[in-house]
């Protein structure tokens, strides 16, 4: 838009924010698809996996810078709002995922296969004698995540004599051997999709982080240095909270303005830490440094003496800093923060 600006961190944040959060927009690029069938029960919900159909050398190259902007969120200490589950960080650290994993995107892919494994397990007879209640039943094809079929080939125990009498074309032979490789390589066709997306972002990562240094974590340690913490919490940020005088954590501003804050939405919060930020992630516990205090300073004379409390809040991204009207009430505090947050879209209100 070609708008100039004076940078001491705070539009650099914003910058890498906006590309992260623009990456999972899928209006914008299609690089990443809404998990097909996430599981409520284990945090599922809003989370997105890479996009099989994002193939193309442009798609690389931006899932390496991706991966370039995760390496820099480890060795900056500084999270961003990559809104992945544990088959996608595994993949990412190189490692294996289960069908647990894929659970949590993919529920109903799940379903399907336990219920398969369910009936072979329950049914009589030896490991190639047919099932008859299956015969038909299965089909040679698995549903990507986006939905779209991939024939598999027939399990090469579904080829023997006693097998080929239980095939139909197009489905498994429904054989207790069969249908078990046909569920392993179901299982298997899943667990490895999306590699060279997986793959290009690891380039991304090693461009900035040594491999040999992620060895050793764990696949939630590894999320919660690229990504920090879910949950925004009030009182940690409270804790890291710096005030400049007159305000102190007593000042009935500094009161109506907690006050007013604990009841925002996660989703409020998250913007509200943007605002404030150019960021929408917290550091992880224990990974708070100095310069990551939140600062709370009154607002400008003039901007108190010409609106009151009509003002709306200031927020300085470069230092993690707002500029606090004097709100007479917890209500009119939330209003005004909440106008500033929902008209700001992260580019206007900011010094």
């Amino acid at each position: 838009v070609n708008e100039a600006g004076i940078d001491v961190g705070g539009l650099f944040r914003d910058t890498i924010t906006t590309a992260v959060d623009n990456a999972f927009d899928t209006a914008s690029l299609s690089l990443f698809m809404p998990a097909p069938a996430p599981s409520e029960a284990h945090g599922g919900v809003g989370l997105f996996m890479p996009s099989p159909a994002a193939t193309s050398r442009a798609a690389m190259q931006q899932y390496e810078a991706l991966g370039i902007i995760m390496g820099v969120a480890i060795r900056t200490e500084k999270p961003e709002d990559f809104k992945l589950s544990s088959y996608s960080w595994k993949r990412l650290l190189g490692r294996k995922p289960r069908l647990v994993d894929l659970s949590v995107v993919d529920a109903g892919f799940s379903r399907t296969l336990n219920r398969l494994l369910e009936q072979i397990k329950e049914s009589d007879g030896g490991q190639d004698d047919p099932i008859p209640e299956l015969i038909g039943r299965v089909p040679l094809s698995v549903r990507r995540s986006d939905g779209l079929p991939v024939t598999l080939p027939q399990p090469r125990a579904g080829q023997v004599p006693s097998a080929l009498a239980a095939a139909v074309p197009g489905f498994v032979a429904a054989t207790k051997r069969a249908l078990l490789e046909h569920a392993r390589n179901a299982l298997e066709a899943r667990l490895t999709e999306h590699e060279r997306a997986f793959e290009a972002m690891r380039r991304g990562i090693a461009r900035v982080v040594p491999p040999s240094a992620l060895r050793l974590l764990t696949w939630r340690e590894f999320e919660t240095l690229i990504a920090g913490e879910n949950e925004i919490e009030i009182d940690r940020l409270r804790r890291h909270t710096r005030y400049i005088n007159p305000f102190s954590p007593s000042h009935p501003a500094i009161r109506i303005f907690w006050q007013a804050v604990e009841t925002f939405t996660h989703a409020e919060r998250e913007m509200l830490i943007q605002f404030a930020w150019g960021r929408s992630r917290l550091p992880a516990a224990g990974a708070w440094k100095d310069s990551d205090r939140f600062v709370l300073s009154p607002i400008g004379e003039t901007a108190m003496r010409q609106r009151g409390g009509a003002a709306l809040p200031l927020a300085h991204t470069c230092f993690f800093q707002i500029e606090l009207p004097v709100y007479e009430s917890v209500a009119q505090c939330r209003d005004k923060f909440l106008t500033a947050l929902h008209g700001s879209c992260g580019a206007l209100l900011l010094a």
